[in-house]
């Protein structure tokens, strides 16, 4: 009984943190080809819209610290929308023979009025890192 209390306080007190940083935006870049996604996410968390741009590329070693990069862009322009997405899902084979996403987040901060980038590469499927308020 004293166990279930504890772990009620602790996701209590987990939830509350991170719902009230719902007030920037998250992102993602992950590398999941077991899943058939390799892809790169920009998300206003309240769902009322900023403005974004997002880039990834997805990369596969040639050796010699070389790369090859396929780029996917979320369009050509700036978005104002609620999530910006970038990449390829259901493509199994294609997803298996690139090794790695480098994920580029473009947010348009108007309260600063700057934008501002985060850059992300990765070799998993690391959705433990997409906090809630993560800019």
């Amino acid at each position: 009984m004293k166990k279930i209390k504890w772990v009620t306080i602790i996701c209590l007190t987990w939830l509350f943190v991170n719902t009230s940083a719902l007030a920037g935006p998250g992102y993602v870049s992950r590398d999941c080809p077991a899943a058939g996604a390799k892809e790169s996410i920009t998300v206003d968390w309240t769902g009322g819209g900023e403005w974004f741009k997002t880039i990834s590329y997805h990369l596969r070693k040639r050796g010699g610290g070389r790369y090859e990069r396929e780029p996917h862009s979320s369009g050509r322009w700036w978005e104002h929308t609620w999530r910006s997405y970038a990449g390829q899902v259901g493509n199994w084979l294609k997803n298996y023979y690139y090794s790695g996403v480098y994920g580029i987040h473009y947010w348009y901060n108007t309260k600063a009025r700057r934008v501002e980038t985060r850059r992300k590469f990765v070799t998993s499927c690391n959705l433990g890192t997409w906090g809630f308020n993560n800019w």
